[in-house]
């Protein structure tokens, strides 16, 4: 045997020493101590085995569903446990299905169970078909472990054909508007409310008029200025004697009327001279006997002036000049305060009266005068009003849809646009159309109410604008043993006649559509534009056709010389589709 140096050991492995070791033994005749180093190698091998296996044991993931087949809107139990994990787990979020169509309807908190976490998850799908839900990747210590991916079976509810009874196919509504659609133009609003209220304010104001400004200044002041006023335009020199008397008399006139409250304007030159010595003689004016004098000389050589063409001398013009001015100051001096004037005999108030009667009539003048250009006024502001209210009603639908509704979208647009695959009523025909046809109301005829059951109309524009689509399904009562097919066409004829055009020409053509018989009417027209008074020619394209249990009208029609409305007519009357069993 070769010695085992110190070299050698250092270079030999453990075995291949373990094992030289043992040989030696043997052939030393060491028996016994081999017999003890082999127990006790075997006892620190199975321990050491037993530890690796304990502190290596994997941690494990699974997962599992409550069942995997399910109708539209039940629930899956789904499920994901850790093992063997400790603390270090992280779930993801959930992945479902790539089409999206399995959904999540609640995820619960995590639980611990002896050393176990578990997530549960609830699911459900609103589509029918097959999903598969991918693996999920759980990380545990930052090391990805993943799941088993698991197919779901989603089946739709059985519906009872033979029992439930099938209805037509309800036409498309519209969304009905609420105040939030109207909320983003409440200011708008507002400001235009406020806006007219200005208007308003400023037209229908009563502004002060001239004799209004006049009236709030003290009698004695305006009359001293108006006296001012005549002198300085010079009418007599100028020889407008006549004019110059006129102004004369009438400042005397309204200031008499206004200081002492004697209708002096209205009253005739004796009238005037009566009252104011009645006046004189009842009251506290004292004026003097002189002044009115003056007074009464004054006025009547002014009334031949006015009317008896009488040309007073310079002097005499002068004088009475002087005496106007006198007399006013002299009523200026003598008139009583403002409260003695309330102790009024009756004569006084006879007076008084006659004066606020005459002020009233000429108030009711100019009070109907002001109602008049008032109602002038309130009848353009709500002509104003309401053409506003019109132009905003179709700014607040919008651009798009003046087009569908007035202006109409051109061929040109229609036919480039994407177009739409849709079935409309019963008897139900399925055609392609650029625009998704609006439902109207049907009216049945009083004499057909008993045979018809219903009659669904789908529009696009109408035969007076430059492109249409009209689709009409009538269901009938009961089922007929016969459907006459030209009847039905000339029924179609008059009806168009009855919208208001003149039909210029009729080509028909039978043909069929699948199993159901069919003709194909082309018709020229003419009819006058709404908007430009003129004569517009255009072409209707009819499919009329029916069976034992309604009848089916589609018109499409433009203008006569338009390319695009042709092609578009050309594709809608070669997509139409009918259920052959419905009209067999």
């Amino acid at each position: 045997m070769k010695l085992m140096t110190e070299k050698n050991i250092e270079k030999t492995p453990f075995w291949m020493m373990a094992g030289d070791i043992i040989k030696w033994q043997h052939d030393n005749g060491l028996q016994p101590c081999f017999a003890k180093l082999k127990k006790k190698f075997i006892v620190a091998t199975v321990l050491l085995i037993g530890f690796l296996g304990i502190a290596q044991t994997p941690p494990k993931v699974s997962v599992k569903v409550d069942t995997t087949k399910i109708r539209i809107g039940e629930q899956i139990q789904y499920q994901i446990s850790v093992e063997n994990a400790g603390t270090g787990v992280i779930f993801p979020k959930l992945r479902l299905d790539s089409l999206q169509k399995v959904e999540i309807v609640e995820a619960n908190a995590i639980d611990t169970l002896k050393g176990r976490l578990v997530k549960k998850y609830k699911l459900t799908s609103f589509d029918s078909g097959s999903y598969l839900i991918p693996k999920q990747a759980i990380y545990i210590w930052n090391q990805p472990y993943y799941t088993d991916s698991i197919k779901i079976d989603v089946a739709t509810v059985a519906v009872d054909t033979l029992k439930q009874k099938m209805y037509p196919i309800k036409a498309i509504q519209s969304e009905p508007y609420t105040f939030d659609d109207f909320k983003s133009y409440l200011w708008w609003i507002l400001g235009a409310l406020l806006i007219i209220g200005i208007i308003l304010y400023f037209v229908l104001r009563k502004k002060k008029t001239a004799e209004e400004i006049i009236a709030g200044i003290p009698p004695y002041q305006l009359a001293v200025s108006r006296l001012k006023a005549l002198d300085e335009k010079q009418l007599w020199q100028k020889n407008k004697i006549k004019q110059y008397y006129i102004e004369l008399t009438d400042i005397i006139r309204t200031y008499i009327e206004k200081e002492l409250k004697i209708p002096a304007l209205e009253s005739t030159t004796d009238e005037l001279l009566e009252t104011i010595t009645d006046f004189n003689t009842s009251s506290s004016l004292n004026l003097p006997e002189e002044t009115i004098q003056k007074l009464q000389k004054l006025l009547k050589e002014s009334d031949l002036v006015k009317f008896a063409k009488y040309k007073p001398l310079i002097n005499e013009i002068e004088l009475h000049r002087n005496d106007a001015g006198a007399i006013i100051d002299e009523i200026k001096t003598t008139k009583p305060p403002e409260e003695d004037t309330a102790q009024i005999t009756n004569q006084e108030e006879t007076i008084a009266e006659v004066s606020d009667d005459m002020v009233t009539a000429k108030q009711k003048v100019i009070k109907k005068k002001w109602s008049t250009k008032r109602i002038i006024i309130a009848s353009i502001i709500i002509i104003v009003l309401a053409g506003m209210a019109t132009v905003g009603y179709y700014a607040f639908k919008g651009y798009k849809y003046a087009k569908e509704n007035i202006i109409g979208e051109s061929t040109k647009e229609l036919v480039n646009t994407k177009w739409l695959k849709s079935t409309y009523g019963y008897p139900p025909v399925t055609l392609e159309t650029p625009k998704v046809l609006k439902p109207k109301k049907g009216k049945v005829p009083e004499q057909y109410k008993n045979a018809i059951k219903q009659t669904s109309v789908f529009t696009y524009g109408s035969l007076l604008s430059n492109f249409s689509i009209a689709v009409t399904s009538t269901e009938y009562t009961d089922l007929i043993t016969s459907f006459n097919l030209e009847t039905s066409v000339e029924g179609a004829l008059q009806n168009i006649k009855a919208s208001g055009v003149n039909l210029t020409s009729v080509n028909k053509e039978p043909f069929y559509i699948g199993n159901v018989e069919a003709m194909k009417v082309v018709v020229a027209y003419t009819y006058t534009n709404p908007i430009t008074k003129k004569e517009e020619r255009a072409i209707g394209n009819m499919v009329i056709t029916g069976g034992k249990s309604g009848y089916i009208s589609i018109v499409v029609a433009h203008k006569s010389d338009d390319e695009n409305g042709k092609r578009i007519a050309e594709r809608i009357m070669n997509s139409i589709e009918l259920d052959d069993e419905t009209l067999e």
